[in-house]
């Protein structure tokens, strides 16, 4: 989740001609802690007069999006005039077991059940599967997880 305040709130000036998106835009927000957020880029395609889509891109969006549910309502929204081109997982420092954010490409989510020591019902989790094959669990653990223990579930390939 992001957190923003009035003070943080920017208002742009209209440029001549131009024409503004709707929305509030902000100079700074606040990353709730200790959860990863995504970076979705969007290309929005060009259009002949007739406002038949060409297919070239005419410039790129790039929107901070907080669970794997927005991307996927991104993903969903794809038509012909704009798509997802690639989707970044960003973790935190204590999560990346770094001092330091760590940016991944991801290539598809999977699912699979955890049984948490001190519970007796396994529960689901998303993993996020990166380009180069690593996999993250969508929150830091308290022990490594072994991912031969339960079966992985594919759900979604990414554009990669």
């Amino acid at each position: 989740m992001f957190f923003t305040t009035t003070e943080s709130e920017f208002r742009p000036r209209v440029l001549k001609g131009r024409k503004q998106a709707r929305g509030s835009y902000w100079h700074s927000v606040e990353v709730k802690p200790g959860l990863p957020w995504f970076i979705v880029e969007i290309e929005q395609l060009t259009a002949d007069p007739s406002g038949k889509t060409i297919g070239s891109v005419a410039f790129v969006r790039t929107v901070l999006v907080t669970t794997i549910f927005g991307v996927m309502e991104l993903l969903w929204k794809d038509d012909e005039r704009s798509r997802v081109s690639s989707v970044q997982i960003v973790l935190p420092p204590f999560e990346a077991g770094t001092a330091e954010w760590q940016v991944h490409r991801l290539a598809s989510v999977w699912s699979m059940k955890l049984r948490p020591k001190d519970h007796n019902d396994p529960c689901e989790i998303d993993v996020f599967k990166t380009v180069g094959g690593v996999l993250i669990p969508p929150f830091a653990l308290d022990e490594d997880l072994d991912f031969t223990a339960s079966p992985l579930v594919h759900l979604l390939d990414l554009p990669t």
